[in-house]
């Protein structure tokens, strides 16, 4: 099927967005909560915040990390303040991320589009049920 193209509202909508991300940060630093469709290179954002370990997913009310909203998460759903993914329907949802290790989870991938055309990211989440979610396609989307 062909991607539908946007409608000439919702573009100008997506354009004020991005642009009112982008003129806040010179004047104030980073947006509390940085809108993931906005990011020019998304990909860069992501390593940015790994450095050199890996990006986990933490509680939203943990005092360190940058929160991402915008995300579209397929093949599964947070479990709430436990920020645990299982099974569930498609949301949008809002995560805290931030670098440090974490040796059990699941590595969930990021990508740029809906098609999964560029991997962006992998994000370790804690998961009862990794393998269950790597069949089912478990991903987020940009």
């Amino acid at each position: 099927a062909a991607e539908a193209v946007p409608k000439l509202n919702d573009w100008l909508g997506h354009l004020r967005k991005v642009r009112a991300q982008f003129r806040a940060w010179p004047r104030g630093g980073p947006p509390e909560v940085a809108w993931a469709p906005g990011l020019f290179r998304p990909t860069a954002f992501f390593a940015q915040i790994r450095g050199h370990a890996r990006v986990l997913v933490a509680a939203l009310d943990a005092p360190d990390g940058v929160l991402v909203s915008g995300l579209e998460l397929s093949g599964g759903a947070f479990d709430g303040d436990m920020m645990t993914l299982r099974d569930g329907a498609p949301q949008q949802v809002t995560l805290r991320v931030r670098g440090g290790d974490q040796d059990d989870g699941y590595d969930l991938p990021v990508y740029t589009a809906a098609t999964r055309g560029e991997l962006c990211a992998t994000l370790r989440v804690r998961t009862t049920c990794p393998d269950d979610l790597a069949l089912r396609g478990c991903a987020l989307v940009v």
